[in-house]
């Protein structure tokens, strides 16, 4: 993991307010779901933790799915091909009853954004995903606590 990290660039201000702002929307989101919603989300988040390979089978499936989802193999998805993975997995979660609950527009928002801060700025690599996805989750449980909000 710290391979992948050093080939990630380093995030300025300006795009960790933006990861800021991704963070906030998607909580922002959280708070208009349904009680029984958020329990589902909460109770998948707890059951992740307590048991390490439930998560360790969906990264995965996670990335073979960014791989699938990669139709011209160039090691990276263009905004189409993010879009095409972000509803696959989607309709895997709705498939096992998972909770996997995201605002409209997140996926052109996470793409602009994560396209903005890649290496490359053609395309999301599987590495650059995988950073990024956890910037966010990490700026996401940030603004949640400091807020009093139960994720």
């Amino acid at each position: 993991m710290a391979q992948v990290m050093q080939q990630i660039p380093e995030i300025s201000p300006e795009n960790l307010d933006r990861f800021k702002g991704l963070a906030q929307k998607n909580l922002d989101f959280w708070q208009t779901l349904s009680t029984e919603e958020k329990q589902k989300g909460i109770d998948q988040s707890r059951r992740m933790k307590e048991d390490p390979s439930i998560m360790q089978e969906r990264m995965v499936e996670i990335m073979v799915d960014f791989d699938a989802a990669d139709a011209d193999g160039d090691g990276h998805l263009n905004q189409a091909e993010y879009e095409a993975f972000l509803q696959g997995q989607k309709a895997k979660a709705d498939s096992r009853n998972e909770f996997m609950a995201r605002y409209d527009g997140y996926s052109q928002d996470s793409y602009a954004l994560f396209n903005s801060v890649s290496a490359d700025s053609d395309g999301i690599t599987k590495e650059e995903w995988l950073s990024f996805v956890g910037r966010i989750m990490a700026v996401y449980k940030e603004l949640a606590q400091a807020q009093g909000i139960e994720i």
